[in-house]
């Protein structure tokens, strides 16, 4: 099953997608502002693939990003949820440079989004952005997260210590900026 936004699809990942993950991975303008500093193997990420591809469900959700026509360019997931709390972390990276600033990341976090809300049921969905990551925050902004502080002096990276940003959105919220979700069973209306 695959989860598919306007411009974007959102599916397991696969043993195959190693190698494009081992590319990003080990490329330093990608993992910029990311919390990897070490180099990895194939070998590393052809084990990450592989246990991601086995073991997504409630706990960890981990989906590949593939244009429309099936473009791998990125990967998405959700992590720490329980069902106590209904509330989750989310990342995202848009590896392929050549479709940055053009929309699919967006894409992908909605889509990402409405799964979250209305098939995992969850209630808040947060995520952490390296506050000097002007387009990526701006863009969670444009996507209706809320700022809910920063951890000063986070994220160890280039010779200096960032600040880190901590944005929310809520389902509700969510919903009101880009449309409820109707249930199995409404009526239509119109």
């Amino acid at each position: 099953m695959a989860l598919t936004g306007t411009r974007t699809r959102l599916r397991a990942v696969e043993p195959a997608d190693a190698e494009a993950l081992y590319r990003w991975i080990n490329d330093p303008e990608v993992t910029e502002y990311l919390s990897a500093r070490y180099p990895t193997s194939l070998g590393e990420e052809r084990a990450w693939a592989g246990r991601a591809a086995g073991h997504t469900g409630y706990a960890r959700v981990t989906l590949a990003i593939e244009t429309l026509d099936g473009e791998l360019i990125g990967i998405c997931l959700l992590r720490g949820q329980t069902p106590e709390d209904r509330t989750a972390e989310l990342s995202i990276d848009v590896g392929e440079k050549r479709h940055w600033g053009r929309g699919y990341g967006g894409d992908a976090v909605v889509t990402l989004l409405r799964f979250a809300f209305h098939e995992m049921n969850l209630r808040r969905v947060f995520l952490r952005v390296d506050a000097p990551h002007r387009a990526a925050v701006g863009l969670y902004e444009k996507l209706g997260f809320r700022h809910e502080g920063k951890q000063r002096a986070l994220h160890w990276t280039r010779g200096g210590a960032r600040e880190v940003a901590v944005m929310a959105i809520l389902r509700e919220e969510f919903d009101e900026r880009h449309g409820a979700h109707e249930e199995v069973g409404d009526v239509p209306r119109g």
